[in-house]
């Protein structure tokens, strides 16, 4: 009979630890993380007519005056670096080298000869022979025989230099946007011959006005869109803003490149800019994208809702979701601002989920079943 109670006894006590451990164990609290729903100002957008141009173009213009003997290109054509565009009559130009290689011929051997009486006069003046003045006159007429040929050899480099300005060059990869001269005219120094464009690199020109152009920025982002391509938004970043007023209509010329070098839009292709400026009425409800889920009833996320101090409930919301900023996931509907929102550990969530607040740094939750 002892034995028996004994044993009844160690049924209670090992029931009683199970339960103990059953309790413990719906108690052991797992961390999930959450974030407070953003809300942005709302974005008003401008839009702007402007122009497409290309990254890099070039008015080629000859550095010296003559007349125009060959034009080598036409509009439309596609140009390598180093490729011809246009020659001048270099016949006055030949017969200025040919005048400077003669005279630096002349000067030459006039430096030998008085490089030669200078050493008969040192050598005279150490016999005694002649005076120390006709020595110096000697050494003088040396010296300046010597820079004389210098002197020539300049005006042949130079002479040679202006014969290679007559040949204009092609600077860099493009196509020519127009000729502005005809062969057989005179054409003076850095009048422009042809106009060249770089075949890499679009950027598009917009002129602003005065009350908006404070609110632009170097790297700030716009859309913009092409009249021969109206079905397609391109990105662009502002890198050029205009510091002074342009024109009688006090507008500030912006410059922006387009992110995709690979459109297909031309030079002077006219285009609409969209910019996202100042702030409009209301604000837009913004959460990281991730946190965002989809069922049979579609989109929805977890909020936790507190209800006695260090403790909330998990209630599973059914939300309608706009575009995907850079700042997150926007919220249409479903939620009002306020709520947490849980980031991490959702797919152990389940609605009515009892959970323990932890603040640690940032705001961390713990879940467990009620």
């Amino acid at each position: 009979m002892k034995g028996r109670k004994i044993g009844f006894l160690i049924a209670g006590m090992m029931l009683l630890g199970c339960s103990s451990e059953k309790v413990a164990e719906e108690s052991v609290l797992r961390p999930v993380r959450v974030t407070r729903v953003r809300a942005v100002a709302q974005r008003v957008d401008r839009v702007f007519s402007g122009y497409a141009r290309a990254s890099e173009e070039s008015r080629l213009s000859f550095k010296v005056p003559g007349t125009l003997k060959h034009l080598a290109v036409k509009v439309g054509d596609t140009l390598e670096p180093g490729d011809a565009v246009a020659t001048l009559d270099d016949r006055d130009f030949r017969l200025k080298v040919q005048e400077a290689e003669a005279g630096l011929v002349q000067a030459r051997a006039g430096a030998r000869n008085a490089s030669l009486s200078y050493e008969r006069a040192r050598r005279l003046w150490e016999d005694d022979n002649i005076s120390k003045s006709d020595l110096d006159g000697a050494r003088a007429a040396w010296e300046s025989a010597g820079a004389g040929v210098t002197s020539i050899g300049k005006r042949l480099e130079l002479a040679r230099r202006q014969l290679g300005y007559t040949r204009l060059k092609a600077p860099f990869g493009g196509s020519v946007t127009a000729v502005l001269a005809e062969e057989n005219e005179n054409t003076g120094a850095g009048v422009p011959v042809v106009v060249m464009a770089s075949s890499t690199g679009i950027e598009v020109h917009v002129d602003i006005p005065e009350v908006v152009i404070s609110a632009l920025k170097r790297g700030q982002k716009a859309t913009v869109r092409f009249a021969a391509e109206e079905e397609k938004t391109f990105s662009a970043t502002v890198y050029e803003v205009g510091t002074a007023a342009t024109g009688f209509a006090a507008t500030y010329p912006v410059s922006l490149s387009l992110d995709d070098e690979g459109t297909g839009v031309k030079p002077g292709m006219a285009a609409e800019v969209t910019f996202g400026l100042g702030q409009g009425e209301g604000h837009r409800l913004l959460v990281p994208s991730h946190v965002v889920g989809k069922d049979d009833q579609g989109p929805f996320l977890y909020v936790a809702k507190s209800d006695v101090e260090g403790e909330a409930v998990v209630k599973k919301v059914s939300v309608t979701v706009g575009g995907l900023m850079e700042e997150g996931l926007e919220i249409t509907s479903g939620l009002s601002g306020r709520e947490w929102v849980v980031t991490a550990g959702m797919s152990r969530l389940e609605e009515g989920m009892r959970v323990g607040l932890k603040v640690n740094g940032s705001v961390e939750m713990s879940e467990a079943r009620p």
